[in-house]
């Protein structure tokens, strides 16, 4: 007697249904995360409020701040040494800088689907939705609060922190290198394509073990002078991107097209007076992202398109971006 197969299928077929499962949602997390970069490059109205670090005549302060912000404002933020944090509560804010000119200050950023772009600070930290681009940030974390996903693309980045697993950090065409862990992660997932990622430790230094943690690489150039991720403890290492696996780090690692060889910058990361406790050795300065004509990576051009100064380029990476439309 013939039997017929009541809601099962076969090995091969059920891998198949798998595998093209996973191609549709990472093409429609893609899809959303090109939507966002190119909304985000559209916003170009004139700054509704100038923030500085002191007051002047239509300048304001980052405590005026607190109580003339407004969802959907563009907001300037001249450079200068600011005192305590700068809080964006209100919702859709886009923050923006002077090319060129650092801000030497915290931001913290509780509002919903901000904007930030072309701004040079020493950190920002996050907890909803945060699109940025086009932007050099020495120290980026997130704190816990749910799910949220936040998108950098032509960004330049140091030292980054994730603190909930419920983060997605999505990078397109950027550079991450520090001279510790660049990333300190508690959980979540991350995605990198056409970046630069390299650290004078370990790329991921996974603080929970508990949590899953998902890291995605394509067509990047990646290298740790120490490993590619490991433990608090260093008890599970993975020295390079093969080794996730049998290191039994709580950790799926999907990497393909990557090269692993050290990138060869203008100006080395570094300490330069050997002081790990003084903060500005910690502040990357533009030429810390410029790739030498020899250096792995330079011919494929990944990592953030820069002017000869070393700044995030924006005409030219919207070129590109049209380019690859």
């Amino acid at each position: 007697m013939n039997h017929r197969r009541i809601g099962t299928m076969s090995f091969p077929k059920t891998f198949l249904f798998f595998f093209l499962t996973v191609i549709f949602l990472q093409n429609v997390l893609d899809a959303n995360s090109d939507r966002i970069i190119k909304n985000a490059r559209s916003e170009n109205s004139d700054p509704a409020l100038k923030c500085g670090p002191s007051e002047s005549e239509g300048v304001i302060t980052p405590e005026s701040l607190a109580r003339e912000q407004k969802k959907g404002m563009t907001i300037l933020f001249l450079p200068g040494q600011y005192e305590g944090e700068i809080v964006i509560s209100a919702d859709e804010v886009v923050i923006t800088g002077d090319p060129g000119k650092f801000c030497d200050a915290r931001m913290v950023i509780d509002g919903k689907n901000c904007v930030v772009k072309n701004l040079w600070i020493r950190e920002i930290s996050t907890v909803n939705n945060t699109a940025c681009i086009d932007s050099i940030i020495s120290r980026f974390t997130t704190r816990n609060r749910g799910k949220a996903e936040m998108v950098f693309d032509n960004c330049c980045i140091g030292a980054t922190a994730i603190r909930s697993y419920g983060k997605t950090l999505i990078y397109k065409n950027s550079t991450l290198c520090n001279m510790e862990n660049l990333f300190m992660m508690g959980g979540g997932a991350l995605e990198f394509d056409n970046c630069i990622l390299y650290s004078k430790n370990s790329l991921f230094k996974l603080v929970s073990t508990k949590n899953k943690v998902k890291i995605t690489i394509s067509n990047s150039l990646v290298f740790a002078r120490n490993n590619f991720a490991s433990d608090r403890d260093m008890r599970m290492v993975a020295a390079t991107s093969k080794d996730i696996k049998k290191s039994k780090l709580p950790c799926n690692g999907v990497i393909k097209n990557v090269i692993e060889e050290k990138p060869l910058f203008k100006l080395e990361v570094g300490k330069p007076d050997g002081n790990l406790n003084d903060w500005n050795v910690r502040i990357l300065q533009p030429r810390n992202f410029i790739l030498l004509e020899d250096s792995p990576g330079k011919k494929e051009g990944f990592g953030a398109k820069l002017t000869e100064e070393g700044f995030p380029d924006a005409a030219a990476a919207a070129a590109v971006a049209v380019k690859e439309k």
